[in-house]
């Protein structure tokens, strides 16, 4: 990728997804995706569903059944398009059903995974799934 190239991206993230007051610095993607998630409640896990919303290399935004709290910790897991993504993220915002999770140190490969199923959304409209080996 050309050095032009990449300042075009650079541009894109900071100002393409950065509407208002938005604080956040990774482009996110909207969504509509069944995913499942898990939360430690006194003393047992409970496994739920929930549908993602919009998706980030830094979290997601998802529509949810259960209450949760801003500081809750969860266990996302989601397929986006044969790859099986799991990562613990915190609860950061709850309005209503619709919660905002930030990913608490999410792997390399996940990361990699989803920001280039994100480019892939957007710039290449013609090849839209990633190409991981």
């Amino acid at each position: 990728m050309s050095k032009k190239n990449r300042k075009i991206i650079a541009r894109f993230t900071d100002s393409a997804y950065t509407r208002g007051n938005q604080r956040r610095k990774n482009a996110r993607i909207p969504m509509d995706q069944t995913c499942m998630f898990s939360i430690e409640v006194e003393t047992h896990v409970s496994q739920e569903k929930g549908r993602l919303t919009s998706l980030s290399t830094g979290g997601l935004a998802m529509l949810v059944r259960v209450v949760l709290s801003k500081g809750d910790h969860l266990r996302i897991t989601f397929d986006l398009q044969g790859h099986m993504i799991s990562e613990t993220g915190e609860v950061t915002r709850v309005l209503g059903t619709e919660i905002g999770v930030r990913f608490i140190n999410p792997s390399e490969t996940n990361q990699s995974i989803i920001q280039e199923y994100i480019y892939n959304r957007v710039f290449s409209h013609s090849s839209p799934e990633p190409k991981h080996r």
